[in-house]
């Protein structure tokens, strides 16, 4: 049999045109389609060797034990990923490079990682339940709130970052595991020293997912603290081997935080009533529960006969290749195809969502001296910011850092036709010239001494506002506006973590006056 060795490949990444390397390493040469082991524990981009020996590591394990399978090791966006946001679309962008060079078997695509690395198979599986055959969370973390418990990390967290905490969090969607078996594995004596994650993320973990009815198993290793014996890993690969995913089951279990990941088996949340807040589903029989959810839309197939209950209200469809169905006042209806105007699972907000495809930062340079010289301070702040501190997204006193390359220009270097993509302006209509060119189209107005949004007005020598819109020009992607009523006010918002922000925050220095998201139709409720 000859030797095995891995190798390393490379994908484009289409949002910022750099190639991005990840590891692989195939048992055999066999072309029967093999099973995905993906690993994605930290650290990997600095160490493409050690990606390497782990992805022959695992196979050396799998061949020991009577399998097959590919190994992937995508390196993330940094040393800190925990493979969300950039992170999580080099998950899947690897996996797909792979599939080019490798037969792989779609059905049994499986999931793990160690500490972060378990955080991000918590992550990856409940934001995907439809995509892995099995994952196997070690020692990782799954739940803001536990941070605060004895023997947790204690620091401060911003109201307004809550509930960004939330759809991150593993622990408010245990439905999402319903059809991805999980094999949850920690130490005994586990806690949140130097890195380590306190037993009781796993614990809560196994508690929820059994309630729910998944199939799920907890292993604790005694008298161990941030690590496993060797014996656990390699009986958390046998049994992810053995897994293969439900591609057609009877019962549908979903909820979401996250617009961005408003899809399982078909089933699409086009709309929430309330962002910022949790959104789900419960389909089985032709019978739909819902929560939170304003549109919503399904393959027919998914129907048996012309009937169906949706919330105890009885809907007879019409015929269609896909239903949508629209709440209003409390009843549902069938529409027979979704608005083009409003907000949309791949735009609305929040302000982190900007930040999972090309952005510019645009500097306003139409206004005065000092209006310039913050701009183009705080533009370059925070794009260091965001690369050392935003990469982990994540609690834990831990600050990853996430390899992201913007593009900065001038407003005036703009042309009237925006090319495509995202754009954060800074300043105000009266210093970029962007804002100046959209100023009536936009919900944000300034005045002297105040500013409006949505026509509730906000007053203050400083008042500044950070937030994120549909592009006003009717092209796909945001505008972000970090911009206020003084040359200085912009230079509160250098506190702020970008990726944790709802649709909009107001404030004046260090005084916040408010915050929130936008409802469905990117306007604000009485």
């Amino acid at each position: 049999m000859p030797p095995i060795q891995a190798q390393l490949a490379h994908y484009r990444d289409p949002a910022d045109g750099r190639v991005w390397p990840f590891a692989f390493c195939r048992s055999d040469e066999n072309p029967e389609p093999l099973p995905v082991i993906i690993n994605v524990s930290p650290g990997a981009i600095n160490s493409l060797d050690g990606c390497v020996r782990n992805c022959e590591n695992v196979v050396s394990q799998v061949l020991d034990l009577g399998h097959r399978c590919v190994a992937l090791r995508p390196t993330g966006r940094g040393p800190g990923s925990v493979y969300q946001n950039q992170g999580e679309v080099d998950v899947f962008a690897a996996i797909e490079a792979l599939a080019e060079l490798v037969p792989i078997d779609r059905d049994r695509i499986c999931v793990t990682g160690c500490s972060m690395g378990g955080a991000a198979t918590f992550y990856l599986a409940s934001h995907y339940p439809d995509y892995f055959a099995a994952a196997a969370p070690l020692f990782g973390y799954c739940d803001y709130r536990l941070w605060d418990k004895p023997g947790g990390l204690t620091f401060h967290m911003s109201d307004w970052e809550e509930p960004s905490w939330l759809s991150r969090s593993a622990v408010f969607f245990p439905e999402n595991f319903l059809h991805t078996p999980m094999y949850i594995a920690h130490g005994a004596w586990d806690r949140a020293i130097a890195g380590g994650v306190p037993t009781a993320h796993s614990e809560q973990m196994m508690d929820l997912l059994d309630a729910t009815g998944c199939d799920v198993q907890l292993r604790i290793a005694p008298k161990t603290g941030h690590g496993l014996p060797e014996e656990f890993y390699k009986e958390s690969l046998n049994w992810m081997l053995q897994q293969k995913k439900e591609r057609h089951p009877k019962r549908i279990s979903f909820g979401t935080a996250s617009p961005r990941h408003a899809s399982c088996y078909g089933f699409v949340i086009e709309q929430f009533e309330s962002y910022g807040s949790k959104a789900s589903l419960d389909f089985q029989d032709n019978t739909l529960q819902t929560s939170n959810i304003r549109l919503l839309s399904f393959p027919a197939s998914r129907v048996t006969g012309q009937a169906i209950t949706v919330d105890g209200q009885s809907l007879d469809l019409q015929t269609a290749e896909k239903i949508v169905l629209q709440k209003s006042d409390a009843s549902w209806k069938q529409i027979q195809n979704i608005p083009v105007v409003g907000k949309a699972p791949e735009c609305s907000g929040p302000f982190g969502d900007m930040f999972f495809d090309r952005t510019q930062f645009v500097i306003g340079s139409t206004g005065c001296e000092e209006e310039l010289f913050y701009h183009k301070w705080m533009s370059g702040f925070l794009q260091k910011t965001f690369k050392s501190e935003n990469g982990g997204v994540h609690r834990g006193g831990i600050r990853g850092e996430n390899i992201v390359e913007f593009t900065q220009v001038t407003d005036t270097e703009l042309s009237d036709d925006l090319p495509d993509g995202n754009y954060l302006l800074f300043g105000t209509p009266a210093s970029n010239a962007v804002l100046a060119r959209y100023a009536d189209k936009l919900v944000v107005k300034f005045g002297d001494g105040y500013l409006e949004l949505c026509g509730k007005r906000y007053e203050g020598d400083d008042v500044c506002i950070v937030c994120v819109l549909p592009r006003p020009d009717d092209k796909p992607g945001y505008f972000g506006i970090i911009g206020g009523v003084s040359s200085q006010s912009i230079c509160w918002a250098s506190h702020l973590g970008l990726q944790l922000l709802p649709d909009y925050l107001i404030f004046d220095q260090g005084k916040v006056l408010d915050w929130g998201f936008f409802d469905a139709d990117w306007s604000l409720s009485e």
